[in-house]
């Protein structure tokens, strides 16, 4: 190893002989969970030549999509339902029968927004809509595939009963391609106060703020930045505000696509100490979640990630549609929806 020090920055050369056979790049984590696959040290070495096609601007080539003619292994990751980054972690988080299932095929609009309602066993979430904000229903205690309902709410009303704790939340512009109206808010993360009425701006650096979420000790506030999305001039209106359309973006893979965390200071009043903990592998990390052990979720594009709180990978859940936002339900909150736009 040959290490040069040139005003200031360290240049580092290393050379390495490699001898023997290679371990594969992906492989079935165990025999008996085909669909789960763990990657060796997180794809970081691919042998020479290896290809994925560069953003077009409105499409995203992610990771299973990389061709690696040289280790044909690699053609595990496009049929894995979960891959594996971290072995010990990962295993240990999936458990001994994890399983994906594909439950409905909804219209090709943006669908965000789920809650879980445990005293309902229902799951409630929008679909965005040009004009009107449509409110789909699943009702978990029947089968699900023909428990779909929806409900209009024109125009979309919260109401918050007996909350007073503070409701922290973000803006963008992305959510205006389901409005006639331009923006009219600095993209930021704002703070509500229900006892006084109050909103503060609390966090205005991040391009285009988009999940939040806080940890479970209270002290740690992440949200991720999906700045790489810059959304297309388009018609005024659409020619038939009952279908559904899908967002427009333009994606520019070297923007913004990062999730930061944030100490919560100030008897919970501001941000402080702003660190990126994480960048998406492809796409932008979109909903945000913590679970009860301190592991973050992001919807990022065709599928989830989950990492540990200093924002390490360690699996990734794949569908065949973009993921825009998750949640949690059931008893045992240990049955994840994940929600989208796309077949």
């Amino acid at each position: 190893m040959r290490s040069y020090f040139m005003a200031g920055t360290f240049w580092s050369s290393i050379v390495v002989a490699q001898t023997g056979p290679t371990p594969p790049l992906a492989s079935i984590c165990n025999g008996s969970l085909p669909k789960v696959v763990c990657i060796q040290k997180y794809a970081s070495v691919i042998p020479y030549p290896f290809f994925r096609a560069v953003s077009n601007g409105t499409s995203n080539p992610d990771f299973k999509s990389t061709s690696v003619p040289g280790d044909l292994s690699f053609a595990e990751v496009g049929t894995a339902d979960f891959l594996v980054f971290d072995r010990a972690r990962g295993l240990e988080l999936l458990g001994s029968n994890p399983t994906y299932d594909y439950v409905f095929k909804v219209n090709s609009a943006v669908h965000e927004a789920p809650v879980y309602v445990p005293s309902q066993n229902k799951l409630y979430l929008s679909q965005l809509e040009p004009g009107f904000l449509p409110q789909l229903v699943v009702d978990l205690n029947h089968n699900p595939q023909h428990c779909l309902n929806s409900f209009l709410t024109l125009p979309y009303m919260l109401r918050m009963v007996g909350l007073s704790i503070p409701v922290w939340f973000t803006g963008n512009i992305l959510g205006s391609t389901s409005s006639d109206t331009a923006p009219q808010l600095e993209s930021a993360t704002y703070r509500f106060t229900p006892s006084t009425g109050a909103i503060h701006l609390v966090e205005d650096t991040l391009q285009q703020p988009n999940g939040i979420a806080l940890s479970p000790c209270g002290k740690i506030v992440y949200i991720s930045d999906s700045g790489t999305l810059t959304l297309i001039k388009r018609r005024r209106r659409w020619a038939n505000r009952s279908v559904g359309r899908p967002a427009r973006f333009n994606f520019q893979p070297n923007g913004k696509r990062t999730i930061y965390a944030f100490d919560l200071r100030g008897n919970a009043t501001y941000l402080s100490d702003k660190r990126a903990i994480y960048l998406a592998i492809d796409s932008v990390p979109d909903g945000l979640k913590v679970a009860r052990n301190g592991y973050v979720l992001t919807a990022t594009g065709s599928g989830v990630d989950v990492l540990d709180p200093l924002g390490t990978l360690l699996v990734r859940i794949q569908t065949n549609y973009t993921v825009q936002n998750f949640a949690w339900t059931g008893a045992d909150l240990r049955t994840l929806w994940l929600i989208g736009e796309g077949e």
